[in-house]
């Protein structure tokens, strides 16, 4: 009997590698053409990072204060915007160009919830980002 190697299973380099996310139509759920988002897996370990940085912050305000509704939003807009690793600069914002900054990932993600949902759905995936799956060539 062959041994099972469990490292062929090993989602988490590949959620930091990332991969390329095609937008969809918000409606239609049509690919949008060049609308790319290179994205990283929750198992990456950037973004683990960032959750355990929420937990410590939330430890240590809970002995002074109550977390407030706002500031968990505010954590959970910056956790989801640590998975968007990148995009073409080919995008615009209100006839502005846009590149991609860690400030502005967390602006289009603020503002568009659609794009939010894709990335985080596109994120929670592992398949995407197994070494030679069809979603992570």
């Amino acid at each position: 009997m062959d041994r099972i190697d469990f490292s062929a299973l090993d989602t988490r380099k590949g959620a930091e590698v990332g991969f390329e996310l095609q937008l969809k139509h918000p409606v239609t759920g049509e690919a949008l053409a060049g609308w790319l988002l290179k994205i990283r897996g929750y198992d990456a370990p950037a973004y683990q990072e960032v959750l355990r940085e929420h937990q410590r912050r939330r430890l240590e305000r809970s002995r002074n204060k109550r977390i407030t509704v706002e500031e968990l939003e505010a954590e959970s807009l910056e956790a989801a915007a640590v998975l968007v690793m990148g995009w073409p600069d080919q995008f615009n914002l209100e006839g502005q160009p846009f590149a991609w900054s860690e400030a502005n990932a967390r602006a289009l993600l603020g503002r568009f919830p659609w794009i939010r949902e894709q990335v985080e759905t596109g994120a929670a995936d592992r398949g995407n980002f197994l070494p030679g799956s069809a979603k992570s060539s």
